[in-house]
């Protein structure tokens, strides 16, 4: 499963499901909180991006956020509802990556899900990466900030170091992948990337 779609509208959640399914996206639908936490505690159900309504026959949709913590933690939500308000924006701070307010356009819809799967799966990659090579936590967030294509002094304030400890993690990152530079270590993770069926923008080692 790709797209998880939490919506308990027949009419609107069959149009979803169809836009997506268009697309190539594989999608499961559930109408409830409780049929929800079922496929996200079901380790067989993956699913990179769910589409979260606020308005369910047993409950705030926001309750689930904390099924998500546990169950998948990497999850990319997306709220779409019709009553969207500021409390709900404090209570899914830090955790959901769009809003949609109903009704959905289908292509609004296509251009998220397609953003954050492409995303989620990226990250997915950098992470088997990272520990195919035996990479610490912080020189999997070196890789992972390189490959949204920040320099050294970026990546040092974004992990809240000095520029030298980021030259030390990659010097780390060297040995362990048996590479001698950065833009060595970028081909070695595309080729890798390749071999899975991902694609990644064009990203050049920036020092």
């Amino acid at each position: 499963m790709d797209i998880l779609i939490v919506e308990d509208d027949d009419l609107v959640g069959a149009a979803w499901r169809r836009v997506l399914t268009l697309d190539g996206w594989r999608v499961a639908r559930a109408r409830t909180l409780l049929q929800a936490e079922a496929l996200l505690a079901d380790e067989r159900y993956a699913c990179q991006v769910a589409l979260l309504d606020l308005q369910l026959p047993d409950g705030d949709g926001l309750e689930l956020l904390p099924l998500v913590d546990r169950y998948a933690p990497s999850l990319a939500l997306v709220i779409v509802s019709a009553t969207y308000h500021n409390q709900h924006a404090i209570r899914s701070l830090g955790r959901c990556e769009a809003v949609l307010h109903k009704p959905v356009e289908p292509e609004a819809l296509r251009s998220v899900v397609k953003s954050l799967a492409t995303m989620a799966t990226r990250r997915d990659c950098v992470e088997a990466f990272a520990a195919r090579h035996s990479l610490s936590p912080t020189e999997a967030d070196v890789l992972h900030h390189a490959v949204a294509g920040m320099d050294n002094n970026e990546i040092a304030a974004a992990l809240g170091c000095a520029r030298g400890s980021v030259t030390t993690y990659w010097k780390r990152i060297f040995e362990k992948t048996a590479t001698n530079s950065q833009r060595g270590v970028l081909a070695l993770l595309l080729r890798t990337m390749t071999r899975m069926g991902v694609r990644l923008p064009t990203v050049t080692a920036r020092g």
